[in-house]
């Protein structure tokens, strides 16, 4: 168990997100020891679909906006079987300065539940 003084992971191993929008798509990059990926949340409920030929795997994303939440359900898919999906909540804190992420993930071994809250770099 942690100590209430201690931060994990330690701050140099952060996950770095930025968030952008134009109009209802926003682009989220994610920066993990200098490698950066990113991905498209469309909000008008329309599927966003990524194909890796390279790794055989098709991403099918689909969002929208509820209560002022972005409710975003995903799948992976590798010969037209689904090998993991998820469920996430996004929200905002009232002051803008946390980004709170729920998250379900399902694998046929297992579930697993997240509760990951971000703060704005300032």
């Amino acid at each position: 168990m942690l100590a209430h003084s201690q931060v994990w992971p330690p701050p140099e191993e952060y996950e770095v997100e930025r968030v952008t929008r134009l109009e209802n798509v926003l682009k989220v990059s994610c920066e993990v020891s200098g490698t950066t990926s990113s991905f498209t949340i469309k909000l008008d409920g329309s599927e966003v679909v990524h194909v890796d030929g390279e790794l055989g795997v098709k991403t099918t994303t689909r969002s929208r906006v509820e209560s002022g939440k972005i409710i975003t359900d995903w799948k992976l898919e590798r010969d037209s079987k689904v090998i993991i999906e998820g469920h996430e909540v996004r929200s905002l804190s009232e002051d803008g300065n946390r980004q709170i992420l729920d998250s379900l993930v399902k694998s046929p071994r297992q579930h697993v539940k997240n509760h990951i809250v971000m703060i704005r770099e300032q």
